[in-house]
């Protein structure tokens, strides 16, 4: 295996290589658990470079314009955002924390009947003196492949946007 030359950037090029072998290999490779992995993975290391370099420009986008055919128009999908002044609740920063926290602290439930068939991701959190902060979404399998894609094109188009 070659070494990286510019690390988020091709881990995020890699990644999406590893998920396409993935989900085309026709055998018993776990690809909801490589997707999961994957997500992880991509979440925070991205969110990291946002921080350290204040670029990361899908952070800012309105989650329901990122996500949009995604969240709002599937019936399956359940998109719970508390009133709260805390970090822009409609942007896919808050989103992908939340994503992050459930993911990292195991808060994601598997549904279906004999496949898994959709994630339940959930954060769950008190803040000082206020109420449980509560924040759900339930993507499909597809959904969750299609969102991790749409991600990591959107951060490779904005990475090639800072070389210009």
């Amino acid at each position: 295996m070659s070494m990286y030359e510019e690390f988020i950037r091709d881990f995020v090029e890699r990644t999406n290589v590893n998920l396409d072998a993935v989900r085309n290999q026709k055998n018993d490779l776990n690809d909801v658990t490589q997707l999961i992995n994957s997500l992880l993975g991509l979440i925070v290391f991205i969110n990291e470079e946002k921080i350290q370099s204040n670029r990361a420009n899908i952070f800012r986008e309105n989650v329901e314009s990122f996500m949009g055919e995604l969240i709002i128009l599937k019936p399956q999908s359940s998109y719970k955002i508390p009133n709260s002044e805390i970090d822009e609740p409609n942007t896919m920063s808050y989103f992908l924390r939340h994503m992050r926290n459930a993911i990292a602290h195991c808060r994601i439930e598997p549904q279906g009947d004999k496949t898994i068939e959709s994630i339940e991701f959930s954060d769950n959190r008190k803040r000082k003196n206020t109420d449980v902060e509560s924040w759900t979404v339930t993507l499909t399998v597809e959904q969750l492949y299609v969102f991790t894609r749409k991600f990591t094109s959107a951060y490779l188009l904005d990475d090639r946007r800072k070389d210009d």
